[in-house]
């Protein structure tokens, strides 16, 4: 049965859904403590600015808002290290899994077919597939938790300031339509410069492979 990419790239996710779930907890974790951490230093400097001058009235008043941005520094610190952890557990699976069903795709394919590709082309193919599939998960992790960011920063700065909000908003609508109008023109050059460095290494390596024949 011929699976889509989507299909495929989800199939070899589907035995990480521990792993899976606990990069979404980050990412929402992420998304909240990146946002708090700027509306906690507004909370600092209004305080310092409230005091007057006053520096018993300073250190009472800023004191846990202080101590709370150290507690939000060292969570994000936290949290980003356990995503490294689990990235460190899931990517190399996740090469190996890639590899295995590739090479058993390949494996069921005939012999006419075999002699008609070049091998270094086909190994060169599993290869791009095996990193391609983890920097596309790295990608689709960037974007999920880059769009939660985007939605607390825009709730918080409502809270703060509509305009700021309203600017924040429109920003990240002009990035998103710059970035899909050259969608398509990036992935057709992706293509072409995959097939065509697929083309040299297969090339390379089987004349390497028949270097005594190519002298």
């Amino acid at each position: 049965q011929t699976l889509t990419f989507k299909r495929y790239f989800f199939t070899m996710l589907k035995p990480y859904k521990g792993l899976l779930s606990l990069v979404a907890l980050i990412g929402i974790l992420w998304a909240l403590i990146n946002s708090s951490m700027p509306y906690m230093q507004k909370l600092i400097i209004d305080h310092v600015v409230a005091s007057a001058g006053d520096r018993s009235n300073i250190i009472a008043s800023v004191g846990p808002y202080a101590l709370g941005y150290i507690c939000l520094w060292v969570a994000l610190a936290t949290n980003m290290r356990v995503l490294d952890w689990v990235k460190l557990r899931l990517s190399p699976s996740l090469r190996e899994d890639v590899m295995k069903s590739m090479f058993a795709y390949l494996n069921q394919h005939s012999h006419q077919y075999f002699q008609n590709q070049f091998a270094g082309s086909l190994v060169n193919k599993v290869l791009d597939m095996q990193s391609g599939m983890v920097d596309i998960f790295n990608t689709l992790d960037d974007m999920y938790a880059q769009s939660i960011g985007l939605l607390v920063a825009i709730t918080v700065l409502t809270l703060v300031h509509p305009v700021f909000a309203v600017v924040l908003a429109c920003w990240a609508l002009v990035f998103l339509t710059i970035t899909f109008l050259f969608l398509n023109s990036i992935k057709e050059l992706s293509h072409i410069f995959s097939e065509s460095k697929t083309s040299v290494v297969g090339k390379m390596v089987d004349s390497i492979g028949n270097i005594l024949n190519v002298r």
